[in-house]
């Protein structure tokens, strides 16, 4: 039986970070991706599985030495015609390229987390509809209009112990949202230059919150994330603002 692909899910879920491309020949049809999302799990050897439950084979990745867990953002060309573990939802992979992306994890809200300002603080801003969760952990795409050239970033992701507000939702129910707050900070040489409008993939360990949403009796984890912008006029402390809230189906392939 001829294998199909449901084009649909694939562009609407692995495809969210990136372009695809594709084209036939003599070999069967050839397609190429760009930037996906992934988690690495070392079932049947190492595997990157992507946001929507793909699993990708490489030879590249006996190469290299990562762990289970490890999170990175992959290019990968595949022969869709010639996959024989495609109802399993595995895929081999002709070739691919690996970037490690760094995996933080979430500590406990405390009072002094928000109102305490730092020196060494770096504004971000992200838009969290353009992430995306993959086997818990969140991926997030941090902007920063000023970045300079000695930058090392430390970022810390606090989850609120007691996250059970309830928000309308769409519809007349109500929804329970997990509220998190995300700073960034870190040194930076003197005279330095600065570099603009600088992108950087981040990941984030979400895992507790799953089991908090099912715990609640959630079928679907709604998260929120607030970060301070800048200071206020006597830079006393910060303004902070707040993503929109970004839902995962608890029995979904991005969890």
């Amino acid at each position: 039986m001829k294998k199909r692909m449901n084009w649909t899910m694939l562009c609407s879920g692995v495809l969210l970070w990136s372009g695809l491309s594709a084209c036939m020949g003599e070999d069967g049809t050839i397609i190429r991706f760009g930037s996906q999302a992934g988690v690495v799990r070392l079932a049947e050897g190492k595997q990157i599985v992507l946001r929507n439950g793909m699993r990708i084979l490489a030879p590249q990745l006996d190469t290299l030495q990562i762990g289970d867990g490890d999170c990175c953002l992959v290019d990968f060309q595949m022969n869709y015609d010639n996959q024989p573990d495609s109802l399993q939802n595995i895929w081999h992979a002709d070739w691919l390229t690996y970037r490690p992306v760094d995996l933080h994890t979430l500590t406990t809200l405390v009072e002094d987390d928000t109102v305490t300002t730092r020196p060494d603080e770096h504004f971000l801003d992200f838009s969290i509809e353009r992430g995306g969760c993959v086997e818990g952990r969140l991926f997030l795409y941090l902007e920063y209009s000023r970045h300079y050239q000695s930058q090392v970033d430390e970022y810390v992701m606090f989850c609120d112990p007691d996250p059970a507000e309830r928000h309308p939702a769409a519809t007349d129910s109500a929804r329970l949202v997990h509220r998190l707050y995300l700073r960034s900070f870190g040194p930076i040489a003197a005279n330095d230059s600065v570099m603009e409008s600088v992108v950087l993939p981040e990941a984030f360990l979400v895992e507790e919150l799953f089991r908090r949403a099912e715990m609640a009796g959630e079928d679907t984890l709604h998260i929120q994330i607030t970060y301070p912008t800048g200071f206020n006029a006597d830079s006393s402390r910060y303004n902070w603002t707040y993503s929109d809230v970004f839902s995962i189906p608890l029995a979904g392939e991005e969890r």
